[in-house]
């Protein structure tokens, strides 16, 4: 059980990371500020140490169980399909993939798309494009 306290002491809220979640890489952005590396590859593509920071998220989600792994997908959205097409790993694992072609959606409005998907589940975000511990 994780129980977060922000700035305002009396307000909590409890999640436990036994239940089922859906988990969604946020992984639409151009990445304008990595130009050039970004003029070939989307954000979340670009290499960290030999390795694509999207693959070093999954990895994550699938480190403590998340087997339905949700990415919204927007500049060189082809590239973030053929990615996760060639990923090796469990068979268990199961990728949805929200396409927003013509305008990016906003951080919120990528999650309406993935409601077909969620099934009443609460949902697990990360960027696609962070690397952490």
């Amino acid at each position: 059980m994780i129980t977060s306290v922000g700035k305002d002491k009396s307000k909590m809220f409890n999640f436990d990371l036994n239940q089922e979640f859906l988990s969604i890489a946020l992984a639409a952005g151009r990445g304008s500020r990595l130009y050039p590396l970004t003029d070939s590859c989307p954000k979340p593509l670009v290499p960290f140490c030999g390795i694509e920071i999207l693959s070093l998220v999954i990895k994550k989600f699938e480190e403590v169980g998340l087997t339905d792994i949700g990415l919204n997908a927007h500049y060189r959205h082809e590239m973030i399909t053929d990615f996760v097409g060639g990923l090796q790993g469990s068979d268990k694992i199961r990728y949805h993939i929200s396409y927003e072609y013509e305008n990016l959606l906003g951080t919120a409005g990528c999650y309406p798309p993935f409601d077909k998907f969620r099934d009443g589940r609460s949902i697990l975000t990360a960027n696609g494009d962070v690397l952490s511990s």
